[in-house]
């Protein structure tokens, strides 16, 4: 009776695989740790080696998809999907770049040295 007045609730077991199932269907989550590094202490100290913009973010997730045969749709789509894991992934939303070349961006996040450099994102 317990089970049927939480709402019959999926044991621990199930939970856990349906976390892991959602988690390799997500390919922004899978981008993300396979081709970025994140730092919450440079961006809180303003370190900018850790700030990026959002317009080489998405260069580099169209040239990941495009090797993955995945859909990469739209900057603007981009932005939302990286919005809504900056909490996630420690990142923030953030005017980056010299301060008479300021771009949107994100403050804590980079792309790995390994990927940066055989493209040109």
């Amino acid at each position: 009776l317990s089970r049927a007045s939480a709402g019959l609730s999926p044991p621990e077991a199930v939970r856990a695989q349906t976390e892991t199932y959602k988690d390799t269907q997500d390919i922004v989550t899978q981008w993300l740790n396979e081709q970025c590094e994140f730092s919450g202490e440079a961006r809180q100290r303003g370190d900018t080696d850790f700030d990026t913009s959002r317009r080489d973010l998405y260069r580099a997730w169209k040239i990941w998809c495009r090797g993955g045969d995945h859909d990469h749709g739209t900057e603007k789509s981009f932005k939302v999907d990286m919005d809504a894991r900056a909490n996630a992934f420690g990142y923030e939303g953030a005017k980056v770049g010299p301060r008479d070349a300021r771009k949107r961006g994100y403050r804590g996040i980079r792309i790995k040295d390994s990927i940066n450099g055989g493209f040109d994102v």
